[in-house]
């Protein structure tokens, strides 16, 4: 037998041509018309990973506002930011979660309205996510970070779906001082500190367990800021039942015998 060659000429390479437009051309107009991305990353780095999904599955009856504090399609065609991109739009995706992009010089209403207080602060490329009352603000320089190569590490998505996480929770973790003992208020003596606290996605708040007979679940850290009198046992119970279930507490005394 002779071996034959492959002839792609002629009627051929016609019908080959016609075939291609038939299957493929049709399948790109539907992808393109439905704006369908698939992920074909090894890392499926394009993809919000399974702990993210878990996360936004829990909250899926929660009302959630997400807004980035840039136009969005400035980072489309830009392969260094195409992981934020894909992950406020699947975000956007969700039905309980709502996308806003604005430019903080040009809506200056709305980037007061997530810091009216002016403690957090605003500033380009920021992403802040809100639900009720609590709103949490992820810092721009922390969802792109440099590694010791000098390339880009994205951290944003893992930081969005913890600032959801907390705030689906109905609270910040707070950052408790303790009164009913004499001590400085916090308007008194640290509302400087009590600032860079709530820039940090802290709440602060004053604690008389007196009252409330218990620590509150969001407690970070229980200041005692230099008491004029003792705690009681009762108290003292409190706090340590607190701090062996992994509580932080930080004592401000003067030098004492």
């Amino acid at each position: 037998m002779k071996d034959k060659k492959f002839n792609l000429t002629g009627a051929i390479a016609i019908a080959i041509a016609v075939l291609v437009l038939i299957v493929f051309v049709p399948i790109n107009l539907i992808v393109g018309y439905y704006d369908k991305v698939f992920d074909m990353t090894p890392s499926k780095k394009y993809t919000l990973n399974p702990k993210t999904v878990d996360i936004l599955n829990q909250t899926s009856d929660k009302s959630i506002d997400v807004y980035y504090l840039s136009k969005l399609e400035y980072f489309k065609d830009a392969p260094e930011y195409l992981a934020l991109y894909h992950t406020l739009t699947q975000l956007d995706e969700r039905e309980n979660i709502k996308l806003t992009c604005f430019e903080p010089d040009k809506d200056a209403d709305l980037a007061n309205s997530l810091d009216p207080s002016g403690v957090l602060g605003v500033q380009n490329g920021d992403i802040f996510v809100k639900c009720g009352d609590v709103i949490k603000r992820i810092d721009h320089n922390k969802i792109f970070q440099t590694s010791s190569d000098g390339t880009f590490q994205y951290a944003g998505e893992e930081l969005v779906a913890a600032a959801i996480e907390i705030c689906t929770s109905g609270s910040l973790p707070t950052i408790y001082f303790l009164k009913g003992h004499g001590e400085k208020s916090i308007t008194e003596s640290y509302d400087i500190y009590a600032d860079q606290l709530k820039a940090n996605n802290y709440s602060v708040e004053e604690l008389d367990l007196s009252e409330t007979k218990a620590i509150p679940g969001n407690a970070r850290i229980i200041y005692l800021a230099g008491p004029q009198q003792d705690i009681t046992d009762d108290e003292k119970g409190l706090l340590e039942s607190y701090l062996s279930a992994g509580g932080s507490l930080s004592m401000l005394l003067p030098p004492c015998e």
